[in-house]
């Protein structure tokens, strides 16, 4: 009957070694088994009496500075791996060992600064009590400044150690953000758009710290011709921005599919110079236009933080004139009054080349039309409007184009027609992709799906291009044929042939 007891007693006082949560409380535990607990022994008249002398049972109980317990405070003897213990409820902790001298115990908890204190153990060993007081943690917090001095609010702030996951938050309106104090020791740094990241901080506990952003990166260049003669009165601004690793896109919240116009550049003067400032760290691409001539976009450009790039030139040759003939396409009679311009040859500086109206006989006469692959759009009071794309000037300096318009039908306004695959793009840093598709077009009964990454359009490499660039590739005439090469997570690169199709949106 005796044996009972001791049973028991060994496997419950055991759920306190190893760094599991003890179960009792340390008052509770009689000096005659503190021996079984060390050794993890069934029972206690089994165990070896060199080993019961030389076993040791720290408790004691774990308070903040009000003496309030502090539950899951975790405590730690230095040197003995698996030598740990969670508090309890009522502060109250059981930490055994064997044999040895362990001499360090650490305590940490959520929310308090970590201690570290020696163990006075007795020269017999056996039980000793320790009681731990520990100090609350301060949050931390602190301000970002731009380069001037100034508060930078909405700037993004990381925070990043070792052996904790990546903390995000962003500044209020005067510059400041917080965290709370577990943060203590991490490296942070903060970014924002227009400005170089931050160096890293090591963040103290408190409010003092405070974060430097560095100056902007920027690119200048000139506006020239194809003989290198300055071109003035001309546009250059952001077609396309990748940012950087790790870089803050959209600090206003824009998502990152979003592709938003930065930094509208007029040139001023004659000397077609252009210069665009406080620019975040990763790839640009930027478009630039003049009266008459079609807009252009440059190679990409890598920007580091704080960089300055210096003799970008973009070269804008003089466009063709596109002509033809605006009917409707019941009646085959001219349409007066309709506006024929360029339609997403690109997003940055859009209504660069003059639209064009049509006359009493239907005619118009767009100047400035770039080489192709290019689309125009066509619309017209009571028609629906009309996209029509793929088209070329291979060399020559004009090319005849007639349109056709639907009359709008059943009271219904606004809507418009194309030819193109109907799928929706987007920019992501790894390129453009697929972002959804259209009921009803031709890419999602090929094959295509959301999230679709466009690597070749008809065997030209596609990975560098815009959005734009994209999109006049992939348009076309209705039961054209066009070959996508698509890198599919999870899946790898695939080909997709895909039959454009004529499509109306609402």
């Amino acid at each position: 009957m005796l044996l009972v007891p001791a049973l028991l007693w060994s496997l419950v006082a055991g759920i306190g070694h190893g760094g599991r949560r003890p179960v009792e409380a340390p008052h509770q535990a009689p000096a005659s088994a503190g021996s079984g607990v060390a050794s993890g022994s069934g029972g206690a008249g089994d165990e070896d009496t060199s080993r019961i002398a030389t076993t040791r049972v720290l408790v004691g109980r774990v308070v903040d500075q009000e003496g309030e317990p502090v539950a899951d405070a975790r405590l730690e003897l230095a040197g003995y791996r698996g030598a740990g213990a969670l508090s309890l409820d009522d502060g109250s902790y059981r930490l055994s060992m064997g044999t040895g001298a362990a001499t360090e115990l650490t305590v940490s908890a959520r929310g308090f600064l970590t201690k570290r204190l020696s163990v006075p153990w007795p020269a017999d060993g056996g039980r000793q009590r320790l009681d731990v007081t520990l100090q609350r943690a301060e949050d931390i917090g602190g301000v970002v400044l731009d380069p001037d001095g100034t508060p930078a609010p909405g700037a993004r702030v990381r925070c990043a150690s070792d052996d904790e996951p990546e903390r995000s938050t962003r500044t209020d309106d005067d510059g400041l953000f917080s965290f709370g104090p577990e943060a203590a020791g991490c490296q942070a740094v903060a970014d924002t758009e227009g400005y170089g990241r931050s160096m890293a901080v090591r963040l103290r506990p408190g409010p003092q710290n405070v974060l430097r952003l560095e100056e902007g990166a920027s690119i200048s260049g000139m506006l020239v011709d194809p003989y290198g003669a300055p071109v003035p009165s001309g546009e250059v601004a952001v077609e396309s921005f990748r940012p950087a690793a790790g870089a803050d896109q959209s600090p206003r919240g824009l998502p990152r599919s979003t592709l938003h116009r930065l930094h509208p550049s007029p040139v001023l003067g004659p000397s077609g110079d252009f210069e665009l400032e406080k620019l975040s760290a990763g790839r640009y691409v930027l478009a630039a236009s003049a009266p008459r001539r079609p807009p252009v976009l440059s190679e990409p450009i890598e920007l580091e933080d704080g960089e300055q790039v210096r003799g970008t030139r973009l070269v804008l040759a003089a466009g063709a004139t596109l002509s033809g003939r605006v009917l409707g396409a019941a009646t085959g009679q001219p349409i007066a009054d309709a506006t024929v311009g360029l339609d997403l040859y690109t997003f940055a500086v859009v209504g660069a080349i003059e639209p064009a109206h049509s006359g009493a006989d239907g005619r118009y006469r767009l100047v400035g039309v770039p080489p192709g692959p290019f689309s125009i759009r066509t619309s017209a009071p009571g028609f629906v409007q009309r996209i029509v794309a793929g088209l070329r000037t291979n060399g020559r300096d004009t090319l005849e184009q007639d349109v056709e318009l639907e009359p709008v039908g059943d009271g219904a306004t606004g809507s418009t027609e194309y030819e193109g695959i109907g799928a929706v793009l987007a920019e992501r840093s790894g390129g453009v992709v697929i972002d959804k598709l259209i009921d009803g077009g031709a890419a999602q009964p090929a094959g295509v799906r959301a999230g679709d990454v466009i690597v070749r359009i008809d065997g030209q490499l596609a990975e560098a291009f815009t959005i734009s660039q994209c999109v006049q590739h992939l348009r076309g005439a209705d039961g054209a044929r066009v070959v996508i090469t698509l890198r599919r997570p999870g899946v790898g690169e695939l080909d997709v042939l895909v039959r454009r199709s004529r499509i109306v949106v609402p």
